[in-house]
């Protein structure tokens, strides 16, 4: 180590530290990335998928409340639900008709090589409806309504 006046260098960096660091600048992305959905409805500004994110999860925590399940469980459910747009961008549904949706997986998996732990599973949309389904909920009041067509 280094110290030049208060401020103290580590040579060798903390390699750990650095992965935390990147992931966390990565779900940052979500700030910059707009719902593309709202575009095709007319909407000029749309809201930014880390805004969606917050919204989805305070209705489904209220869902959750409301159905006598896990407010907080539903709550981080709803936070990872789009996580997986920090490499894809936003996908709007009318896009997705015939395509096999993008796991979360890969970029929580992230987080298991990190050492980290958060209680969001690979496959929790598999594991259990009935808690997908509160955050599916939060999702679809977030969302803004399908093209007629």
């Amino acid at each position: 180590m280094r110290t030049v006046g208060r401020v103290t260098a580590v040579e060798e960096p903390d390699e750990p530290a650095v992965a935390v660091a990147s992931f966390a600048f990565e779900l940052g992305v979500l700030k910059r990335i707009r719902r593309a959905g709202w575009w095709h409805v007319g909407v000029r500004d749309p809201e930014s998928v880390a805004e969606h994110s917050l919204r989805v999860a305070q209705l489904a925590a209220l869902i959750a409340a409301i159905e006598g399940a896990d407010p907080g469980r539903a709550t981080l459910l709803a936070i990872w639900h789009d996580s997986q747009e920090t490499r894809t961008g936003d996908i709007p549904h009318t896009a997705m008709a015939g395509a096999d949706p993008v796991p979360n997986n890969r970029v929580r998996r992230r987080l298991h090589q990190l050492g980290h732990d958060i209680g969001v599973d690979d496959n929790h949309q598999e594991r259990s409806a009935a808690r997908t389904g509160v955050v599916r909920a939060g999702s679809s009041s977030s969302t803004p309504p399908p093209l007629s067509g």
